[in-house]
């Protein structure tokens, strides 16, 4: 009896034991990923502050670049600005490389670059001729630029290069982005009214609480963006490409979604009041609490053979006038969706 109680204090002894020298080694695991962290984010800062120190060295270079720019405008105006110091801005918005932004408590999740971002304002507002800046625009990059806030109203930005770049409440009222690399680009809460940025590429650019009424979206690629809260009222998204786009919550009174391919949207309590849809693909889009009151769906493609029945039960607003004035047509050629089409008056 002696020997099995002895047995189960030991059994118990070395199970203590055991426990303990797991939550000492858990401890000690932690500790060690926390030093680690901490150590890499040493590294991090360190890194940025170099490369914020290196891109402080090419500002003067800006700087004389700049004045260089400004004599030439003085003395050829209207003129184009020579090949010579075209790419010597080029070379300069390549030289100037995004970095971490660290505060006071913590650091951005993206590299940015304010230095590009300062190179871009300063020609923004300089009166330079537009094949001029085409050629600035299409050759030099301002990918990752920090133009957190800026102020590029009716700036003429056409076909430039700002993928990564952050846009945050920055004002591009009536700004000229066509044909622009904006893909992965922040927009959350910029003011855009007006703008021209049709055939761009916009896609997962994120516009969340965004003001783009009336912009120009023709045949802009804006899959995977977020307009999340964003207001789209009389916006043109005809033959635009907007496949698994977020809208929820969006204003989308009175725009034109002709011939848009909106496979996979999310629509869920979006107003799409008075919205043309004519010969939009809507298959498998998310209506939920959307609101369709006055909206044009003639030959709109849809997958679900009940989907006009099912428009009450999702919560869509002006389900009952849609359900009078429209019927689902199988697609002839077998293909596995159904068109919209008019009751016969």
């Amino acid at each position: 009896m002696k020997k099995k109680r002895n047995f189960l204090i030991g059994f118990a002894l070395g199970l203590l034991l055991c426990w303990v020298g797991n939550v000492l080694i858990s401890r000690q695991n932690r500790a060690s990923m926390k030093q680690e962290a901490f150590q890499q984010k040493l590294i991090e800062q360190q890194a940025g502050m170099t490369e914020s120190l290196r891109n402080n060295g090419l500002m003067l270079l800006m700087t004389q670049i700049l004045d260089k720019v400004d004599d030439e405008i003085k003395s050829h105006p209207h003129e184009m600005l020579s090949d010579g110091l075209i790419s010597r801005i080029v070379a300069l918005s390549f030289s100037f490389q995004p970095y971490t932004q660290f505060s006071a408590d913590s650091a951005s999740p993206y590299k940015l670059s304010p230095e590009r971002g300062q190179l871009l304002m300063a020609l923004a507002n300089m009166d330079i001729d537009s094949l001029s800046i085409f050629e600035i625009n299409s050759r030099a990059t301002f990918s990752n630029a920090d133009l957190r806030g800026a102020d590029l109203t009716k700036a003429n930005l056409n076909g430039i290069n700002l993928r990564w770049a952050d846009l945050s409440k920055a004002s591009l009222l009536r700004a000229k982005l066509k044909d622009a690399n904006l893909r992965d680009a922040r927009f959350w809460g910029a003011n855009l009214r007006e703008s021209k940025m049709n055939e761009s590429d916009l896609r997962r650019a994120d516009f969340t609480w965004a003001d783009l009424d009336g912009v120009d979206l023709n045949k802009a690629d804006v899959s995977g963006a977020n307009f999340t809260n964003a207001k789209l009222r009389k916006v043109d998204l005809r033959d635009a490409t907007i496949k698994w786009t977020e809208f929820h919550g969006a204003l989308l009174m009175g725009a034109d979604l002709t011939r848009a391919m909106m496979l996979g949207a999310g629509l869920s309590k979006t107003n799409l009041s008075g919205a043309i849809l004519n010969y939009a693909d809507m298959r498998r889009t998310d209506v939920s609490q959307a609101n369709f009151a006055g909206a044009d769906l003639v030959k709109a493609g849809v997958e679900e053979a009940d989907w006009l029945e099912t428009l009450e039960e999702k919560g869509v607003t002006g389900a009952n006038e849609v359900k009078e004035a429209y019927k689902l047509v199988k697609d002839l050629y077998g293909n596995s969706y159904y068109w919209i089409e008019r009751k016969e008056e």
